[in-house]
C-alpha cells in the first residue's frame, strides 16, 4: 500500500495535533457558534489494510459496510476526527457530513518544491480551493 510521504516528514504528535485537537476545536466552535452544519474532509486513507484485496482478487469492493483498518498515524487520526463528528452529531445535534476523498491535489503528497515556493497561508487557501471545486462538483 503507498504510504503518503507526510507520514515520513512529520511527527505522530503533529498528526494528533491537527487531524484530532484541530477538528475538536472546530466542532466545539462550530456549535457555539450556532453553525447549521459541518463538513468533514476525511480520507480513503482511513480504510488502510481493508483497501488489500482478499487472497486471489485483483481489487477490494469498498463500500460503507467496510470496516476502517488504519495502517498509519493519518488513517487513525482522520477515523478519530470523524468519531469526534459523529459524536458532536449525536450529543450537541451538530448536523455533520464526512466526505472520505481521495487525493485530488495535482501535486505529489507534501512536495518540497510547492511547499517552497508558497507561503503556508497560501498553501492552505489552494487545499481549500481543490476541496471547493471538488464539493461544487457533487
Amino acid at each position: 500500500m503507498h504510504e503518503p510521504s507526510h507520514v515520513a516528514t512529520h511527527s505522530r504528535q503533529e498528526f494528533v495535533d491537527t487531524n484530532i485537537t484541530g477538528t475538536l476545536n472546530l466542532l466545539e466552535a462550530a456549535v457555539s457558534a450556532g453553525v447549521k452544519s459541518f463538513v468533514y474532509t476525511s480520507t480513503t486513507s482511513v480504510f488502510g489494510d481493508a483497501l488489500v484485496p482478499p487472497p486471489g482478487l485483483p481489487a477490494a469492493w469498498i463500500t460503507e459496510e467496510v470496516t476502517p483498518v488504519p495502517e498509519n498515524i493519518y488513517g487513525v487520526t482522520k477515523a478519530a476526527a470523524e468519531d469526534l463528528c459523529q459524536l458532536f452529531h449525536r450529543n450537541q445535534d451538530l448536523p455533520c457530513i464526512v466526505l472520505r476523498t481521495s487525493r485530488f491535489f495535482p501535486e505529489e503528497d507534501d512536495n518540497k518544491e510547492v511547499r517552497g515556493a508558497f507561503s503556508e497561508e497560501n498553501l492552505k487557501a489552494n487545499e481549500y480551493t481543490s476541496i471547493g471545486v471538488l464539493i461544487s462538483k457533487m
